[in-house]
């Protein structure tokens, strides 16, 4: 679905709040964390649903509040 994610260039903490793996405990708050498997899943089956019934389905952000997220969906 989507490129590898490399973060490589990027700062722990600063660039980003989390690797993936990371311990709960090492991980700066406030983060988003989520399954991107599931996520990744429920935005391919509301697509399919929409498409399917010959809806447009748009990008809704009040929950996650992620430009990353919005990307995905």
């Amino acid at each position: 679905m989507n490129a590898p994610v490399t973060f490589d260039d990027l700062e722990v903490g600063y660039d980003v709040p989390a690797l993936p793996g990371m311990d709960a405990a090492d991980i700066q708050t406030p983060c988003l964390i989520l399954d991107l498997d599931a996520l990744e899943r429920n935005i391919r089956k509301m697509g399919d649903y929409a498409k399917a019934h010959g809806m447009r389905h748009r990008v809704h952000g009040k929950m996650h509040k992620s430009v990353d997220v919005a990307k995905l969906q």
